[in-house]
C-alpha cells in the first residue's frame, strides 16, 4: 500500500518486513538512493535532482523566398537570414518598379516626339512697325496658326495671312488671341503678317505657333488596317492624345502666366511712381504751410524812409 506524508503530501513506496529499502513497484526502475545530509542518515534533503529535460528539437519555420528559418539553437542565425532575405525581396521589386518606370518614360518621350511639325515664335513688335513670315507650302496641306499678344498696350494686334497670289485669306483688327486653320489651296509662298501700325508709343511682345501637316499615325500600318486595335494600342493612342492635351494646355497657361505677370509689373510701376508722386507734393506742401504759418507770426518793421520824412 501507499501512503502520503503528512508534511509535504508525497507519494510514499512500501518498506520491507526488516526496514530495509522499499520495495520497487512492478514496471518501474529504481531511483537512486536517498543521500545523507549534514544531519546524519534521516537528516536528507530529498531525492537527487534528476537529469535536466532534453531540448526540444529546432523546428523549422517558413519565411518568403522559399527558406527555412529553425527555431531552437539557431535562433540569431535564422533572424538574420530572415532579414537578408526579406531586403533581397525588396530589392528585387524595387528594380521592376524602376524598370517600369523607365519603360512608360521611354514611351512617353516617344509619343511627344510625333507631334505634327511646326514653329513657335516670340517677338517684339515696335509701335507703329509691321512684322512678316513667309513659309512656303505645298497644295493641300493643313497648317493651323495661333497667336497672342503678351505685353504692351491694350494686348491687341492686327493679323492677315495671304496666299501666293496675293489673295487675302484671313484678317483681323485689334485681336488679343485667336487661331485660324486652313487648307491650302495652291502652291508656293504664303506670308503672316502681325502689325501695330495703329499704337503711336505702345511697344508689344506677340507669340505665334505655326502647325504645319497632319500628325503622322503612332503605328505604321494604322491607316491601312481593317482588324480592331488590340488593348496595347488602345493604350497608346489614348496616351498620345493625352500628352498633345496636356502640351496644348501648358503653352496656353504659359502664355496666360506671361501676360497676367507683364499686367502686374505694369500695375506695380504706376503705383509705386504715384506712391513717389504723393511723397513729393505732400513734402511741397508741408514745406509751404510751414512758411505760411511763419509769415503770420513775423513782425514787419516800418521802413525807414517814411521815418525821415
Amino acid at each position: 500500500m501507499t501512503s502520503r506524508s503528512r508534511a509535504d503530501g508525497i507519494r510514499t513506496l512500501p518498506r520491507r518486513p526488516d526496514g530495509s529499502a522499499p520495495l520497487p513497484l512492478p514496471g518501474v526502475r529504481p531511483s537512486a538512493p536517498r543521500r545523507s545530509g549534514p544531519g546524519g542518515p534521516g537528516g536528507g534533503q530529498g531525492p537527487c535532482p534528476g537529469p535536466p529535460p532534453a531540448e526540444a528539437p529546432p523546428v523549422p519555420v517558413p519565411v518568403p523566398g522559399g527558406r527555412h528559418v529553425r527555431r531552437g539553437g539557431a535562433g540569431r542565425g535564422g533572424a538574420e537570414r530572415s532579414a537578408a532575405g526579406m531586403r533581397a525581396g525588396m530589392r528585387a521589386r524595387m528594380r521592376a518598379r524602376m524598370r517600369a518606370g523607365m519603360r512608360a518614360l521611354a514611351l512617353a518621350l516617344a509619343l511627344c516626339a510625333l507631334r505634327a511639325g511646326g514653329t513657335e515664335l516670340t517677338f517684339e513688335l515696335p509701335d507703329s512697325d509691321k512684322q512678316c513670315f513667309h513659309q512656303e507650302l505645298e497644295r493641300g496641306l493643313k497648317f493651323t496658326l495661333d497667336y497672342q499678344v503678351i505685353t504692351g498696350g491694350h494686348y491687341d494686334v492686327d493679323c492677315y495671312v495671304e496666299d501666293p497670289n496675293g489673295r487675302t485669306i484671313y484678317k483681323e483688327t485689334k485681336k488679343q488671341y485667336d487661331s485660324f486653320p486652313h487648307r491650302t489651296e495652291v502652291k508656293g509662298v504664303y506670308t503672316f503678317c502681325f502689325s501695330n501700325e495703329f499704337s503711336t508709343f505702345s511697344h508689344k511682345t506677340v507669340y505665334f505657333d505655326f502647325q504645319v501637316g497632319d500628325e503622322p499615325p503612332i503605328l505604321p500600318d494604322m491607316s491601312n488596317r481593317v482588324t480592331a486595335l488590340t488593348q496595347m494600342e488602345s493604350a497608346c493612342v489614348t496616351i498620345h492624345e493625352a500628352l498633345n492635351t496636356v502640351i496644348d494646355s501648358q503653352t496656353h497657361y504659359r502664355l496666360r502666366e506671361a501676360q497676367d505677370r507683364s499686367r502686374a509689373e505694369d500695375l506695380n510701376g504706376r503705383v509705386s511712381y504715384w506712391s513717389v508722386g504723393e511723397t513729393l507734393i505732400l513734402f511741397v506742401v508741408s514745406i509751404g504751410q510751414v512758411m505760411l504759418l511763419k509769415s503770420f507770426f513775423t513782425e514787419k518793421r516800418p521802413g525807414s524812409g517814411g521815418a525821415g520824412t
